[in-house]
C-alpha cells in the first residue's frame, strides 16, 4: 500500500483519510488520521477503482544532482515509464534518478503509482541537459537502438546511464556529448525495446558490474 510506504519514508505527512478499517494499522503512527465515507473518496481519488484511504504529505525541495551511478531519464514524458525507472534504479542500487528536459513530475499520481513507493525514498534530480552534462565527473553514457558499444564491454559501475524518451530516443547531438554509446543486442526481428526495460537491462548490468559477478558457461552433460 503507498500510503504505508509513504508513512515509512522521510517526508513530511500532513494526515491521513480513509475508511475505518483501512485506517486501523496506521492507528499508532504520528500522524492525524480522518475517517470518511466510500462515495466521499472515490470522488476526490483519480484511479479508476482506488483503495479508499489517501495521505497529504508536503513536497519536498528538489535534489541536488548527486555523484555516483545515476539513471537519467531524457525528455521522458510517459509517467509510467518515469515512476517504473525510479523503481527499476532503486532495486539495482543506483544511487538516484535524472529527470532531464521535458520529463513527467516525480510526483505525478501516474509516477508515484508506477514507482510502488520508491519515488518517497530515491534521489531523484531535475536538470537541464546543459546542467546534466557540466556536473559530471563520472562517464556518461547513451543508449542507442544500434551503433553503440556492446554493454556488456562498457564500464557502467559509476555511469549515468542515460535513456531517451518513447518516440525519438536520444538526440544525436546529446549522443555526441557522451562519453560512450551502448546498444542492447536484441535476438530475432524485434526493433527495440520499451524504454524502461531498456533502462533495467543496463542498471543490473551496472549492479553485476559493481558486484564484479561472473556467470559461469554452462557445460553440455554426456550422456
Amino acid at each position: 500500500m503507498l500510503v504505508a510506504e509513504l508513512l515509512a519514508s522521510d517526508l513530511e505527512v500532513r494526515y491521513v483519510v480513509g475508511i475505518a478499517e483501512l485506517l486501523e494499522p496506521f492507528s499508532d503512527a504520528a500522524v492525524d488520521l480522518f475517517e470518511a465515507p466510500d462515495r466521499r473518496l472515490s470522488s476526490i481519488l483519480s484511479t479508476r477503482s482506488p483503495q479508499q484511504i489517501a495521505a497529504v504529505a508536503t513536497i519536498p525541495s528538489i535534489e541536488p544532482l548527486l555523484d555516483g551511478p545515476l539513471l537519467a531519464q531524457v525528455d521522458m514524458a510517459d509517467p509510467g515509464n518515469v515512476g517504473t525507472m525510479i523503481r527499476t534504479a532503486e532495486a539495482a542500487g543506483q544511487a538516484g534518478v535524472v529527470l532531464v528536459g521535458s520529463c513527467a513530475d516525480k510526483w505525478n499520481p501516474k509516477v508515484v503509482r508506477a514507482s510502488a513507493g520508491a519515488s518517497f525514498r530515491m534521489p531523484v534530480s531535475q536538470c537541464t541537459e546543459e546542467e546534466l552534462f557540466s556536473s559530471r565527473s563520472t562517464p556518461v553514457v547513451a543508449t542507442v537502438p544500434s551503433g553503440g558499444s556492446d554493454y556488456h564491454a562498457v564500464d557502467l559501475r559509476n555511469a549515468t546511464i542515460c535513456i531517451g524518451n518513447e518516440a525519438h530516443g536520444l538526440s544525436p547531438e546529446f549522443v555526441s556529448r557522451c562519453d560512450d554509446a551502448v546498444t542492447i543486442p536484441l535476438a530475432g526481428p524485434t526493433e527495440s525495446l520499451n524504454a524502461a526495460a531498456a533502462a533495467a537491462v543496463l542498471v543490473f548490468a551496472a549492479r553485476d558490474q559493481r558486484r564484479a559477478v561472473t556467470i559461469p558457461t554452462p557445460t553440455r552433460m554426456d550422456r
